[in-house]
């Protein structure tokens, strides 16, 4: 049968297309890569980051450290809800950043965010900004 999948294999379109500069809008969260200076990429990220949507800002984080790079900025500002999955994707992304010898930095805009980021204790791992500037800056 032409087309045909594992019942367990995803669909390629689950999760919408993850493009470098484009969003997609298929998706509860949204993804955007980008390269505002040499070295350093900037992961846009809106939405819900829960277990649903994990695997999309995994498959972002491994796009951000495919290319040399020496700064990663996770921006999270637009992120609205961040359950335990996309925590661990986090500590993942800065495990992932030491080995490599990238500085990586998150901006965390919102309250809610950055009240799960204080109560699990990685506010204090994570190199933590409230904009994208002061992170561009710091990184």
């Amino acid at each position: 049968m032409t087309g045909a999948r594992a019942p367990d294999e995803p669909h390629p379109d689950e999760h919408g297309p993850l493009r470098p500069g484009l969003p997609s809008h298929q998706s509860p969260l949204d993804v955007v890569l980008t390269g505002p200076r040499p070295g350093v990429v900037v992961l846009g990220v809106a939405g819900e980051i829960d277990l649903a949507t994990a695997p999309r800002l995994e498959s972002g984080i491994d796009l951000a450290f495919g290319p040399p790079v020496l700064r990663v900025v996770l921006d999270l500002s637009r992120v609205t809800f961040l359950a335990s999955r996309g925590l661990a994707v986090l500590l993942d992304a800065h495990r992932r950043a030491a080995e490599h010898d990238v500085r990586l930095g998150v901006v965390v805009a919102r309250a809610p965010v950055r009240r799960v980021l204080e109560i699990s204790g990685l506010i204090a791992v994570l190199r933590c900004h409230a904009t994208l500037a002061e992170a561009l800056d710091d990184v």
